[in-house]
């Protein structure tokens, strides 16, 4: 889809409109019963270190992602949209994005972390060419060669 908001570092003041985009992406696997980690703490660090970066609509956030680009390996911690934007093909956007930011910063690979549950998620990984590389009861690690 084109017209699609570009990615930009997130802004300390963006921090508590950041917690409620994040319990909002994954308001749905809660509600399922998926136990997932708390991925909202220590987000002021990671946005003073520069690793969170944001979309921006009319009204507000859209979506997110925390990237580690520590080369040679790049880290995605963390991806979400806003429910209001899911197959707008804001996801992709944003792996896109942190897939060419990871090369930028010199890394030749980039992984991820995910539930074996949320198989949506999976495909799209599948999709855009990544492999998984473990497996757990709770965790599925996928790596991408860049």
């Amino acid at each position: 889809m084109t017209g699609l908001p570009t990615p930009t570092r997130a802004a300390p003041d963006d921090e508590a409109a950041l917690i409620f985009l994040i319990e909002a992406a994954y308001r749905r696997y809660a509600q399922q019963g998926l136990v997932l980690p708390d991925m909202t703490s220590g987000l002021d660090a990671e946005i003073a270190a520069g690793r969170i970066w944001v979309t921006r609509g009319q009204g507000g956030l859209t979506g997110f992602l925390n990237l580690s680009t520590a080369a040679p390996s790049a880290h995605l911690i963390n991806v979400g949209v806003d429910p209001a934007m899911r197959g707008t093909g804001l996801g992709g956007t944003l792996i896109r994005f942190a897939i060419e930011t990871a090369r930028r910063a010199g890394c030749n690979r980039l992984c991820l972390a995910t539930h074996p549950a949320m198989s949506g998620n999976l495909a799209m990984y599948r999709y855009l060419g990544w492999q998984v590389s473990s497996t757990s009861q709770s965790k599925v690690t996928l790596e991408l060669l860049l």
